[in-house]
């Protein structure tokens, strides 16, 4: 689930939802996934060419690193020229390996946004710790920094899955490494498997914990299609963290 919001296609992502979840009862007989995933990739053009120009409209993973916010595609390293957000936020003392980020202005403020915490690391060149994150989005999946600035951006909350130990945690952040690279695919599907070669956000994350035998999407009556990320923060399973 994509996290530029700053044009105006709000309407037509929300129109699709709207679709989805209204003919639910005839998911059957709809290919849910190739009708969303048109929508979705058209609006997705749209908002990259009307914020960063004609050229980010491309879904190769070379132009689309040009234009993403600094704190996204980062790999192992803080770029160069940007200081990660620290003072603003309690991120540093709070953040562990397989917390859950969810962006409540992702997906043009209509389904969130979701990335798993890697850890907290120590970034040579900087010496300066830093927050790493794993999303799964246009260029794939991807590497990034959790801080105040990507906070104030998009209005990230901060969540722990209550069950998980340790080990399992551990293990879904190693889950979300093997997939890195992979391509990004908004297709509704609760694909799980280690193999998969493309993921969107939210399946991503709940494949990460499903492996370790979590089930993290919402069992409430009110399920999206697919495994949203809004339907993560909804679940019973996790609980909201605070880092302010």
């Amino acid at each position: 689930m994509r996290k530029f919001t700053k044009t105006m296609v709000t309407a037509t992502l929300a129109a699709t939802m709207a679709l989805s979840v209204s003919t639910t009862a005839s998911a059957k007989t709809i290919d849910f996934s190739k009708v969303h995933n048109t929508y979705v990739k058209e609006a997705e053009k749209i908002a990259l060419a009307q914020t960063f120009g004609p050229q980010a409209s491309t879904y190769s993973s070379g132009s689309m690193s040009s234009v993403l916010p600094w704190y996204e595609n980062t790999g192992t390293s803080i770029p160069e020229g940007h200081t990660p957000d620290y003072a603003s936020n309690r991120i540093l003392e709070v953040a562990q390996p397989g917390d859950i980020i969810f962006e409540s202005k992702g997906g043009y403020g209509v389904t969130g946004h979701t990335c798993i915490v890697e850890g907290k690391f120590f970034d040579e060149r900087t010496q300066t710790w830093y927050v790493r994150m794993i999303e799964s989005t246009l260029p794939g999946t991807i590497r990034g920094i959790f801080d105040g600035t990507l906070v104030g951006d998009t209005g990230a909350k901060l969540y722990r899955v209550k069950d998980a130990t340790e080990e399992q945690k551990q293990k879904a952040v190693e889950f979300c490494i093997g997939q890195l690279g992979t391509t990004y695919n908004l297709d509704f599907a609760h694909d799980s498997s280690a193999d998969e070669n493309d993921w969107y956000c939210s399946e991503l994350v709940w494949a990460a914990y499903y492996n370790q035998g979590i089930d993290i999407e919402t069992k409430g009556m009110l399920n999206e299609p697919g495994i949203t990320p809004r339907d993560i923060s909804r679940s019973a399973a996790v609980m909201e963290i605070d880092f302010k």
